[in-house]
């Protein structure tokens, strides 16, 4: 199982496309965990090349000066914020 779970994160096809936020955050998470990857930097970078071209516009374009790029739970927050507005 956990080589489905890896091969599904590396997988270029793999985003959020049409899922709601909620719905592609907690598949994410699950993800993630199944997978075992701790490394923060490697899984912001996959969470954020997997969110909506445009989400990932507005969380950069609003948070640029607080938002670190390693900060996963600061990106999970921002991406619930601009679901909100």
């Amino acid at each position: 199982m956990k080589v489905e779970v890896v091969n599904k994160l590396e997988e270029i096809i793999y985003y959020q496309g049409s899922h709601g936020i909620e719905d592609y955050l907690d598949e994410f998470q699950t993800l993630i965990s199944n997978a075992n990857y701790t490394d923060s930097c490697t899984i912001v970078v996959k969470f954020r090349r997997d969110l909506q071209t445009t989400i990932q516009n507005q969380i950069t374009a609003l948070l640029v000066e607080c938002l670190k790029d390693i900060d996963l739970t600061m990106w999970f927050e921002a991406t619930r914020c601009i679901n909100q507005t």
